[in-house]
């Protein structure tokens, strides 16, 4: 890989607000999770945020044969 050199692609981190409202577009996973960390079933961490929006990267590369290629990695960066 040619370009970029370095890029951010950022992350997100924190914990899921109770109750899970439908704007925070929760997966069926976390909403379990979250309901058995209320309940205190067991050792069940609470659920943790993910990103929802993404964006794409350009990547300029070497092939083997000595050409570039410019492609575009969907879905690489968290927004």
């Amino acid at each position: 890989i040619l370009a970029p050199q370095n890029f951010e692609y950022n992350f997100c981190v924190g914990r899921c607000k109770f109750p899970l409202t439908g704007r925070m577009n929760a997966t069926n996973h976390a909403i379990v999770q979250t309901l058995m960390f209320v309940k205190k079933a067991g050792n069940v961490p609470n659920a943790c945020c993910a990103p929802i929006s993404f964006s794409k990267l350009r990547v300029i590369s070497r092939n083997e044969d000595g050409t570039f290629e410019m492609r575009h990695m969907r879905d690489i960066v968290a927004e």
